[in-house]
C-alpha cells in the first residue's frame, strides 16, 4: 500500500492516534498510531521486541536501576517499561522525530510521571544537521536519511551534556545507523557512572563494538 498514493492515503487516514496498553509489561494506557505505525505494540501480546523488552526488564531488576536514558524512545515503549517496573524512577526520553515526539509527550502528560524529554537527536557533538523524517511511523527516522525520507533540519547534542551530573544506570540507544555517534558522545557518563548498555548496532557493529 505505501507504493500507491491511493494506498498513502488511505493508510494516513486509518492511522490515528489512539490510547491502549502496550502488552502485559505496561499498567497504563500509552498513545499510539492505530493500524500501520504501532498496531504491532497492542494487537500482540509481547509487543514486536518480546523478548528484548524480557531481557530489558530483566537487566532493570537486576540492576535495581533508577535512572534510564532512552535514545530513540518513539512511541516510548522502553521508557513505559521501566516507569511499570520502577514507578518512581526518573527518565530521560530523547526523540527528534516531531510525529512520535507528539504522541511521546501526550502520554507523559496522561502518567504525570518523571520524565525528561528531549526533542533533538543525539551525536558525538552540538550543532545542527540534516534529519530523514519516516513518514508513516517514525521507526526508520535517522540522521542518515533514506530516499523515501522527508528532511528537517535539526538540533544534535551529545549525550553526555544532555545527562549532565546525574547518575545514569541503564542507556537504551536505537538511532537507526547512527549508534556509534551517540557512544562517542556519551564516553564521560559511560567511563564515569559504567551504565548497562543497550545497543542496536546491526548497521555499523564493529564500530559501535
Amino acid at each position: 500500500m505505501r507504493q500507491t498514493t491511493w494506498g498513502r492515503l488511505t493508510l494516513r487516514v486509518l492511522d490515528r492516534p489512539i490510547w491502549v496498553r502496550l502488552g502485559r509489561a505496561h499498567s497504563d494506557r500509552v498513545k499510539v498510531k492505530a493500524v500501520l505505525s504501532h498496531a504491532a505494540y497492542y494487537l500482540t501480546p509481547l509487543g514486536p521486541e518480546g523478548a528484548l523488552t524480557a531481557t530489558f526488564s530483566d537487566v532493570v531488576r537486576s540492576r535495581s536501576a533508577r535512572t534510564f536514558v532512552d535514545v530513540g524512545a518513539n512511541i516510548g515503549s522502553y521508557t513505559w517499561t521501566f516507569l511499570t517496573l520502577v514507578p518512581d524512577g526518573q527518565v530521560i526520553a530523547i526523540e527528534p522525530d516531531p510525529g512520535s515526539l507528539s504522541l511521546l509527550q501526550a502520554t507523559v502528560n496522561h502518567w504525570k510521571r518523571s520524565v525528561e524529554i528531549h526533542g533533538v537527536a543525539l551525536s558525538n557533538k552540538d550543532g545542527t544537521a540534516d534529519f530523514g523524517l519516516d513518514r508513516f511511523g517514525g521507526h526508520r527516522s535517522s540522521l542518515l536519511p533514506a530516499q523515501d525520507h522527508q528532511v528537517m533540519t535539526i538540533r544534535t547534542r551529545r549525550l553526555d551534556d544532555v545527562v549532565g551530573h546525574r547518575r545514569i544506570d541503564i542507556v537504551k540507544i536505537d538511532v537507526e545507523g547512527y549508534e556509534a555517534e551517540v557512544l562517542a558522545g556519551s564516553r564521560l557518563t559511560i567511563e564515569r557512572d559504567r551504565p548497562c548498555l543497550i545497543v542496536e548496532c546491526f548497521h555499523q557493529p564493529p564500530s559501535c563494538l
